[in-house]
């Protein structure tokens, strides 16, 4: 017996809802996806975005071009200002939802090696740089929640993301 869900995701089959990928505009977003573009997906709470990001996450995994991962870092939130705490956590993170949505173990596998060998300024950037290599696919990564994080957190996880740019989608994420 199918109902509304206002705790989480939707599960189009449990619950009463709208195609989650019929919320925005998908072409825009797979022509942002084509030409290697981040982006960010903002709307107020509660309105739909991660049912949209786990839906667009099978979408891009079910056309055979991509390897597409949706993770949520809002556990790295109480890292706070503490850099390595933050990425451990947010690639802890990225290492759970990739083995619970992929199977795929790489991130957990490597993640405290790397953060031991590259220290957390850039650890982020060499286990997502080693994964790319690894895989067949480009890997487009879908980041709920990154806005929980603040300070000199927030700021290494972006210039790690930002400094992988120009090394996509071979040897880093393609998005």
């Amino acid at each position: 017996m199918r109902f509304f869900n206002t705790a989480g995701p939707v599960n189009c089959v449990k619950h009463y809802c709208l195609d989650p990928l019929s919320r925005f505009d998908l072409e825009e977003i797979l022509s942002l996806i084509r030409q290697e573009k981040y982006f960010v997906l903002h709307a107020p709470r509660q309105t739909g975005k991660t049912s949209c990001m786990l839906a667009l996450m099978k979408y891009l995994n079910d056309t055979g071009e991509y390897l597409s991962l949706y993770t949520n870092i809002e556990s790295a939130q109480v890292a706070r200002e503490d850099v390595t705490s933050g990425i451990r956590s947010v690639m802890s993170s990225i290492g759970i939802y990739a083995r619970d949505f992929l199977g795929n173990q790489f991130v957990l596998d490597n993640d405290n090696e790397i953060l031991q060998k590259r220290g957390a300024y850039n650890a982020l950037e060499e286990v997502l740089s080693q994964w790319s290599s690894h895989e067949q696919l480009p890997i487009v990564l879908i980041i709920d929640e990154i806005d929980a994080l603040i300070g000199d957190t927030l700021i290494s996880l972006l210039r790690q993301l930002r400094s992988g740019y120009s090394r996509r989608p071979a040897t880093f994420l393609h998005l």
